[in-house]
């Protein structure tokens, strides 16, 4: 079964400002690593109020324009044929062994 990794809102909310931030990215990885942990990926959880799932995402520009995609009509029936300018997804209990795997 899929897990990801996940923090504690109550956590989340002390810690991280509302809206978008620039922020320390150092200080923001020792936050994840003493606070959060990795849970099963069920629906239950795309719901719990009491845990924040982190989301690596990257926005790629060239020359003052944004990159952007839809997204397909398959998968999360939220996102459905939406566009976004985000490019990731879930931080996953596998990436670090696909990583060392490919180092």
């Amino acid at each position: 079964m899929e897990e990801v990794f996940a923090v504690p809102a109550i956590s989340v909310d002390k810690f991280i400002p509302k809206g978008l931030v620039k922020g320390n990215e150092a200080g923001l990885l020792s936050f994840a690593a003493r606070e959060g942990r990795f849970h099963p990926r069920t629906p239950q959880l795309e719901e719990d109020p009491t845990l924040r799932q982190l989301v690596a995402y990257v926005l790629v520009s060239y020359e003052g324009k944004l990159l952007m995609y839809q997204r397909a009509p398959s998968g999360d029936k939220r996102l459905q044929k939406k566009f976004s300018l985000a490019f990731g997804g879930h931080v996953n209990s596998l990436d670090n062994q696909s990583h060392n795997n490919n180092s």
